[in-house]
Order: structure tokens, then sequence, then C-alpha cells
């Protein structure tokens, strides 16, 4: 096993790696902090055994969550470079799923299969989805992106007594184009970040499930264009992913 710490980004979502299981949060914190990096979640790994990786995700407030999407590409783009492999398992809270290298910084991941959780009545937005795609994700449809106004309606969303604890969930609006575009405020992150897989994910579930049939959806959040594409019963995310830095 190595012991260095790897600084990622995958379309702009960051991530600080751990090949130390049991690392302490506050100790990987530091070296973030040091080195002034901030990353979005931070990635722990057990020992690599024949492409084979458990890991834990944990938010940039230390809660632990069951899946991060575009962190699959990133623990991908470091066993590429860190160990050769070009094919991983990594077992996650949300299943086991498979990441395959397409080029040195180009990634296929295996996704949780999306599923609508409920609709909820959101004043403002009207009945939107709440879809589980590895992790909960409230859908939101506004016109167009202006931050102020999302910083606005992702807080009073926050405030308002829904019949799911918007606490619980993480909020991604959408707007209408080709690719859509789309951005997510983090629960965990408590704010809105360049890039979120599963938020990615949501959206093109509910593009499918607007038509009513499985759709290959393009996805533009602001650090880059993921693709969802499904294969038989299975559906895939391809995006970029980078190591920014070699901590130590």
């Amino acid at each position: 096993m190595t012991d260095q710490l790897f600084y990622t980004s995958a379309a702009g979502n960051s991530f600080l790696l751990s090949f130390d299981m049991n690392a302490s949060f506050e100790a990987l914190k530091g070296y973030a902090l040091a080195g002034g990096y901030k990353p979005d979640g931070y990635i722990l790994f057990d020992d690599i055994n024949e492409s084979y990786f458990e890991w834990r995700f944990l938010n940039n407030d230390g809660s632990e969550v069951d899946f991060c999407g575009n962190a699959l590409r990133a623990v991908g783009v470091c066993a590429k470079q860190a160990f050769g492999f070009d094919e991983i398992n990594i077992n996650t809270l949300a299943g086991m799923f498979e990441v395959k290298a397409l080029s040195d910084n180009e990634f296929k991941a295996q996704m949780p299969t999306p599923s609508l959780r409920k609709k909820i009545k959101v004043e403002g937005f009207g009945e939107t989805l709440l879809v589980d795609a590895g992790v909960p994700h409230l859908l939101l449809k506004v016109g167009q992106f202006d931050q102020e106004v999302l910083n606005k309606s992702a807080l009073s969303i926050r405030g308002l007594k829904l019949e799911d604890d918007a606490q619980n969930y993480n909020l991604t609006f959408y707007t209408e184009g080709s690719p859509v575009p789309c951005v997510t405020f983090e629960r965990g992150v408590e704010g809105f970040t360049k890039a979120c897989g599963s938020g990615a994910l949501a959206v093109a579930f509910l593009k499918s499930f607007e038509a009513d049939q499985k759709m290959d959806v393009d996805l533009k959040m602001p650090g880059g264009t993921l693709k969802v594409n499904y294969e038989g019963e299975s559906v895939f995310m391809t995006g970029p992913a980078q190591i920014d830095k070699t901590i130590k």
C-alpha cells in the first residue's frame, strides 16, 4: 500500500485521496489547509487487491455518505497513474461499481440505477422529483442560471418544511439545453460545487422519466460535461478526471 496523498479533480469536483482507510479526517483536512487546497470531499481506501478497492467517502464537513459519482473517476485516475490499472472495481456503501480508463484523463464509471423516490411540491417550483441516484437529489427547474437567485433559492428550500427534511438531500437545479445545464447545492459541502456526478445522473433520469424511455444524455455542469448512457440494465457516466497534485 502506498502512503501517498493525491489531490484530484473530476469535472471540477475536487477530492483529497488517502490510501489509508483509518486516516484521521482532522489530519487529512490539516494537509488540505496547509497546502491551500479546498476539496469537496475526502476519499479513504484500504489495500488495493487485484484492482479491487474498498472506500469510505467523507464530505467536507466530515460526514460520511454512501456514494459520489465524480469520486469514482477520481479513484480511477489514481489507480491508473499510481498502480497501472486500466480497470478497477470500487465497493461503496451504495454497491460495487466498475471504472474503466478510456484515456489518461477520461474515465467511464458504472453508476447506481437511479429511481424515483417521490414527488414533492416546493413553493415557487411546483411539483418536483426527489430522485435516488446513489444519494438523494431534489430536482428543480429554473429558467436560467443566475447565481444570486440560485443561492437564495437553495437557502430558502433548506428552510422549508417539506414532506422530507430538506437537510437530508442535495438540491440540483437544471434548465433546458443540449447538453442539459445543471448545478448542485451539495449537503455536507453546504454550497454549490463545480460538478456533482449523482446530480447529473439524477437529471439524466428525469429526462428518461419524461420521455418514458431510457435515454443517453449529455449534461453540462460548471466544471465540465458528463455523459450518461445505458447499456442493458446498467447505467454509466463518462467524464474527465486528473491528478492535480501528489501531496506526499
